[in-house]
């Protein structure tokens, strides 16, 4: 498993655990990390990425990162785009694919 593919492991495990019905408000078509009202952990609150994780923060967790809902800060821009691009991916693909299990 990636760094990545980890990484949004762990923010669907915090966002099932702290927001139940996370999914249904979640757009797949809308999630950019790199947006504070369109990450993931912002949809699933309804407000920005700034009041749900202060909400949530807990010491040592970080800037979200860790979780997935934020592109990595220490990247140059050219790699954090394509860090993005990447993490945006996979939280559409976690996305998508518990849809499909829970409908199927």
């Amino acid at each position: 498993m990636s760094t990545i593919d980890q990484r949004v492991a762990r923010g669907v495990e915090l966002l099932d655990e702290r927001f139940t019905g996370w999914r249904e408000r979640v757009d797949a078509d809308l999630l950019d990390v790199r947006s504070l009202h369109r990450c993931p952990l912002a949809q699933a609150d309804g407000r920005s990425f700034a009041w749900a994780w202060d909400a949530i923060e807990r010491p040592g967790w970080g800037n979200g990162t860790k979780h997935g809902f934020n592109w990595h800060p220490g990247l140059s821009p050219w790699s954090a785009q394509i860090y993005a691009w990447r993490l945006n991916r996979r939280w559409r693909r976690a996305l998508r694919g518990s849809r499909s299990t829970r409908e199927g």
